[in-house]
């Protein structure tokens, strides 16, 4: 099975992965990563918006049914805690009202049993969904990364030499600064010597000096 599969763009081809070569993955829920949500801040796709919303709600749903469970079996313990209150005396004193609700107790709590077993059965189902969602975008992301790191490869190797160019550049303008301002200090130092310093500083004034 090949690993990238080619998209055509208008101006440029990107690699993309199959998301059955990450299958086996124990990756974390992408969009509950820091680093993650940094990346695609203001730059998801259409398909990273749509696979990021799926999983919102899949992670709502797997939220709710796993909440809905735990509240069951808060409610069953109470139950049972009625039902074990009432046994003594609906059995031992004979009491007709403590046998109908333990009995309306008992139905509560093998209702509630097949309430869990719906709810634990749903959650079991969204499981692979989001499994196999969150494999989708891993797939889209690993595509997304792989591209980013290639293109900014590529822009290194065009820099390179550009820069190396302009290193050359600068060391050949530094040095020809350096000359330039040796020279005027040997030229300002032969001046001096030659006719003072009154009268270099009437040549600056009448003539006027750019670099003084």
């Amino acid at each position: 099975m090949r690993l990238f599969g080619k998209q055509k763009t208008i101006t440029h081809e990107k690699q993309k992965i199959d998301p059955a070569m990450l299958e086996g993955i124990k990756a974390p829920v992408l969009i509950l990563d820091s680093l993650w949500q940094e990346h695609y801040k203001n730059r998801k796709s259409l398909r990273v918006a749509e696979l990021e919303k799926k999983i919102i709600e899949l992670l709502k749903e797997q939220g709710r049914l796993n909440d809905n469970v735990k509240n069951l079996n808060l409610k069953k313990k109470d139950h049972l805690k009625r039902i074990l209150s009432l046994s003594d005396t609906a059995h031992n004193k004979h009491n007709p009202d403590d046998r109908e609700a333990l009995a309306a107790f008992g139905q509560a709590v093998t209702d509630i049993n097949d309430q869990i077993i719906m709810s634990e059965r749903k959650a079991d189902a969204v499981a692979p969904m989001l499994d196999m969602a969150n494999r989708e975008l891993l797939a889209e992301t690993v595509s997304d990364v792989f591209n980013d790191m290639r293109e900014a490869r590529k822009l290194v190797q065009t820099l390179d030499p550009q820069i190396d160019s302009l290193k050359t550049q600068l060391k050949t303008t530094i040095e020809l600064r350096d000359k330039a301002d040796a020279d005027a200090v040997a030229s300002y130092q032969l001046l001096h010597k030659l006719v003072g310093g009154r009268i270099l500083n009437m040549l600056h004034n009448a003539l006027g000096d750019d670099g003084a």
